[in-house]
């Protein structure tokens, strides 16, 4: 491939949809050729070494069908034949003898390193239920044999895995082997299956001795065994006919199958009456790349303005990749690449530009590749910006403390990623980097981001994620941001981001639109809601008022209680607080003279404020980013795909069972306790291998038992547990302990008034967490600073 390729990006059903296409001889598009020239550098395709030992002569560049012939490569990838080098991290693909209960004719299965139990059958683009994986993971460990108890799906081979809810699945690589050895293709294929790990007698023997009842690996090889009988009756549903059916459609396609290859001999030249020098060949196959995939799907601006550098600079990749040490990759090489042009740009002979540079088009950066100028600037911009990307990421990303009770303020990788992507992501990428670049020209040229206090450096970091998070339009903040940042005296350029800038975002449009929300303090938060839900207060009756628990399919407790319509029904000290922040309007006179507007609008900035906390679970990922980053340590969040939550390792847990709390099956639950149920003070960050869906564990088990599956996780006492789910020992433990009857008769216990005291500690366990969430990321990030 030419080096402006991107990588492999096809999901797992587009692979499969193409294989079924493939037997059934529909038609798949062409490939796009161009003659092979060294002046477009060169990469490798994503399986080659894998599915070949040899090394082909090069002839042509692909343009474009890079992500077909990777699915078609993929059929050929032999992980069991080479455990050494593939097992562990895949693809593999395999097929299902099941009859398709859609359109398909074939049942293709492709198995990743998130999913060695593969997606669903029936919904390719859907994971398995979170039981299904916990069944799949504990068969896959026996299978594994000797030391796979402990293992845990990151580092389970693949080799050891096959697609958990498939029928009869068989591995395409080896199918493909076999019916390429003609009539006996039955027997080949029956040999190495008995080679696979599935078939050993010794994982049969290990389930008997464990006395475990689960017979799925059992299963498999015995349908292997009927599927590879000949039937005498023909029987168009068994696996054996759909085999033979398969196998036919595989020879035929090996054989006759052929995928045209448009070869464009005239990309010489974009204009053939000019020189045909290296160049203008160069220019030409950009042209035809970016038209061909402009008018494709998933491939954005940033992977065309990547593929751009790569063609003008083949070594982009590796120099690209030196930014980001190896385990800390937040920024995707295609996000840097746009990134850094970007910094480029604000940079003009020297000087920052006055205003603040948008994110460059692919046309734009096409203009900056064909100057010299400009593309040598920027070449040598790119190596000289690794002092500043790796304090950015020193700034931005968390470590272990060394000290057994240390404290990290910093952010996950997964929170990291998502503080740097879309467009507001470039926004502070620029920022940040602006100021780190005029931090270190400082007064002598030498200052480092370590050279600047702790509690700075939490302030700065605070300050981008709060503006990320509750911001109404945070790129207007940044824009905000931008001429102060500029003319800021280089003496005192490590408080640039302090009370005073951030107050100023606070300040609304002339049309009265909000920009920046204001944080409320945790005290404030805490006694609010101590007041108007745990205890009751005057015209707010507390769980001891029959009106408290009053049954609601509308949010009525959240409306009266916590976000009240009206300015003058908001809880006291709210008001108190709103009547301190800035939100003034650029008319100070029309403020004065309105006053019934500008409380609205500070009730409606609190409003929105609670709002985007309520359900807000970058709040729990924080709150837990030390236990992500410690069970999940290996998980690359700029993978195609990888933060999609049917990607992401975990998943978000209700603590109080969803079935019990908030389910739309129950009717007439009160509104407070379906209110509550639904807020961050009830979910955890979970391990999917951990989370077995919403099967009724109450609290007192989930927070306290020990099994072997916590174990994995390194969770082998129960203050461990806790402590992993963000929940406090005494009475935060005591609350959650006591939510549910013991022992509980009936999962709609919450709708008997007779049991008022396990609503009261539900209502108390889940708003104390809710609170502390918020103090802890308040406190953790010094935005006590900022307001």
């Amino acid at each position: 491939m030419p080096a402006l390729q991107r990588g492999a990006v096809w999901s797992a059903a587009q692979s499969e949809a193409l294989w079924d296409s493939l037997l059934r001889g529909f038609p798949i598009g062409s490939f796009l050729l161009a003659p092979f020239d060294e002046a477009l550098g060169k990469q490798d395709f994503k399986l080659l070494g894998r599915c070949s030992k040899s090394d082909p002569k090069r002839t042509f560049h692909l343009l474009d069908g890079q992500q077909r012939a990777t699915a078609i490569a993929l059929g050929f990838f032999d992980l069991w034949g080479h455990p050494q080098e593939n097992s562990k991290d895949g693809p593999a693909l395999w097929v299902d003898l099941a009859s398709p209960s859609d359109e398909r004719a074939f049942v293709f299965r492709v198995l990743t390193r998130s999913h060695p139990w593969g997606y669903q059958s029936s919904e390719p683009t859907k994971r398995l239920s979170n039981q299904d994986i916990v069944d799949a993971m504990d068969c896959f460990r026996t299978v594994l044999g000797s030391g796979g108890d402990n293992i845990r799906s990151a580092g389970l081979p693949l080799r050891h895995a096959w697609p958990w809810d498939a029928a009869c699945p068989l591995p395409v690589a080896l199918l493909i082997e076999s019916v390429a050895e003609g009539d006996k293709w039955r027997n080949a294929l029956l040999n190495k299956l008995q080679a696979l790990p599935m078939w050993s007698d010794s994982a049969r023997l290990k389930k008997q001795q464990d006395g475990r009842q689960d017979d799925k690996q059992i299963q498999l090889k015995e349908r292997w065994q009927d599927a590879l009988k000949v039937e005498k009756t023909r029987n168009e549903n068994s696996h054996s006919h759909r085999l033979e059916l398969l196998a036919i459609a595989l020879r035929r396609e090996l054989q006759s199958q052929r995928i045209p290859g448009l070869i464009l001999p005239g990309l010489e030249t974009e204009d053939r009456s000019a020189p045909k020098d290296k160049e203008s060949r160069k220019s030409a196959v950009e042209t035809l790349f970016v038209r061909v995939n402009s008018a494709g799907t998933d491939l954005g601006g940033e992977e065309l303005i990547y593929s751009l550098l790569k063609s003008a600079w083949p070594q982009a990749p590796d120099e690209i990749k030196k930014l980001q040490p190896n385990k800390r990759q937040v920024i995707s090489p295609a996000r840097m690449v746009t990134f850094l042009a970007r910094l480029c740009d604000a940079w003009e002979n020297g000087s920052l530009s006055e205003k603040m540079p948008g994110t460059p088009s692919v046309r734009d950066f096409r203009k900056t590749m064909r100057s010299d100028v400009k593309r040598k600037e920027l070449l040598a911009f790119v190596n000289k910006v690794e002092p500043v990307i790796k304090d950015l990421l020193e700034l931005v990303l968390y470590a272990r403390p060394r000290e057994p009770n240390g404290h990290d303020h910093r952010l996950p990788p997964t929170l990291a990623a998502q503080l740097f992507s879309g467009e507001r992501g470039l926004d502070i990428l620029l920022i940040l980097s602006v100021w780190l670049m005029r931090l270190h020209k400082g007064q002598d040229g030498k200052t480092r981001l370590t050279d600047i206090s702790l509690d700075k450096r939490q302030r700065t970091l605070g300050f981008v994620v709060a503006v990320n998070w509750f911001a109404e339009d945070a790129g207007l903040c940044f824009r905000r941001l931008w001429p102060t940042l500029r003319k800021y005296p280089a003496k005192g350029i490590e408080d640039f981001f302090n009370k005073s800038q951030f107050q100023s975002l606070l300040t609304v449009e002339p049309d009265g639109k909000l920009v920046m929300l204001p944080l409320v303090h945790p005290a404030t938060l805490e006694r609010l809601i101590g007041d108007r839900v745990v205890n009751g207060c005057s015209n707010y009756p507390g769980p001891n008022n029959e009106n408290y628990w009053v049954a609601s399919g509308k949010w009525i407790h959240y409306y009266e209680r916590i976000v009240p319509e009206n300015y003058a029904n908001l809880h006291s000290g709210i008001k108190d607080w709103l009547s301190t922040i800035p939100l003034n309007s650029p008319d100070a006179q029309a403020d004065n003279n309105n006053a019934a507007a500008r409380d609205e609008r500070r009730r409606f900035a609190w409003f929105r404020f609670i709002e985007k906390l309520w359900g807000n679970r970058r709040v729990v990922d924080y709150a837990q980013r030390e236990q992500l980053m410690h069970w999940f340590s290996d998980f690359d969040p700029t993978l195609p795909g990888q933060m999609d939550d049917v990607n992401r390792p975990w998943d978000y847990d209700h603590i109080h069972p969803q079935s019990m709390g908030s389910s739309s099956s129950i009717y007439n639950l009160p509104a407070v306790i379906r209110e509550w149920h639904t807020s961050i003070g009830n979910l955890r960050a979970w391990p999917l291998e951990l989370n077995r869906g919403d099967q009724n564990s109450v609290p007192a088990r989930k927070l306290d038992e020990i099994t072997l599956d916590t174990r994995r996780f390194q969770l082998d006492k129960n203050k461990k547990l806790r402590r992993a789910s963000f929940v406090g020992e005494t009475k935060d433990w005591l609350d959650w302990k006591r939510c549910v009857p013991d022992p509980l008769e009936n999962n709609r216990y919450l709708l008997d008034e007779k049991n008022k005291e396990y609503r009261v500690a539900l209502i108390t366990a889940i708003t104390t967490r809710f609170c502390r969430l918020y103090r802890h990321w308040y406190k953790s990030l010094a935005l006590g600073k900022l307001t």
